[in-house]
């Protein structure tokens, strides 16, 4: 007898499917065979998987071989994902900062989760969204600091490189270069007025005081005084 006839003589004698048919019981034996074993997990941690795993498989109807790989492996993160944040709050509750591993693999398999529901289509609308949401946080980031970044998407779970587009900022002289030479003209005045000292220029541009006597001779030959 091969394991699916096992299975299947298995739950035949059992009395809550004792009114199935022999198709439905083949059904539900492919099914068992299927379920995953949950390996690497805590006792405690496999009740809450397995629960996981009949609750999205009756909610979502989930039937084939390649999508219940998938659900395991997404209840399986998701498992992991309590587990580090436990990890994390029983860290706060001692007043004592999560290593910076820890935040980098929650981190990580938060990301995973979202790239397996959007495999399995399990997102709504709502967590779509979160994928605009999370571009204009970036249009923030870009007018606030003006620099490049690589980050995970959200969306895809995919590393991208946020390159700024001029067209969508607002352009503004920087106050502290002029002829792409470091300088500030309203410092070099309160210098020239008596009010403060080289000394502080240079701290100021963090400089030496040198380089402040140098670019302040620069620009005096150049604007002819």
């Amino acid at each position: 007898m091969d394991e699916l006839n096992k299975v299947k003589q298995k739950l035949k004698n059992l009395r809550q499917y004792k009114d199935l048919s022999d198709e439905e019981l083949e059904e539900l034996a492919r099914e068992k065979l299927l379920e995953p074993k949950w390996e690497g997990l805590l006792p405690e941690e496999k009740k809450e998987a397995k629960k996981k795993y009949e609750a999205y498989k009756s909610f979502y109807n989930i039937k084939s071989y390649s999508d219940i790989e998938l659900l395991a492996t997404l209840i399986y993160n998701e498992v992991l994902e309590n587990r580090y944040k436990k990890m994390i709050k029983s860290a706060a509750l001692k007043s004592v900062l999560p290593s910076s591993s820890l935040i980098r693999s929650l981190g990580e398999i938060e990301d995973r989760i979202l790239v397996i529901r959007e495999k399995l289509g399990l997102l709504n609308k709502s967590e779509k969204n979160e994928f605009k949401t999370f571009m204009e946080k970036v249009k923030t980031y870009w007018k606030e600091r003006g620099a490049d970044q690589a980050v995970v998407c959200p969306y895809c779970g995919e590393m991208i490189h946020l390159a700024p587009n001029m067209k969508y900022f607002e352009a503004h002289k920087f106050p502290f270069i002029k002829s792409r030479i470091l300088y500030n003209e309203h410092l070099i005045k309160l210098y020239k007025s008596g009010k403060i000292t080289l000394e502080d220029v240079a701290k100021v541009l963090m400089t030496s005081i040198k380089y402040v006597e140098w670019v302040i001779k620069k620009f005096e030959e150049n604007d002819g005084r």
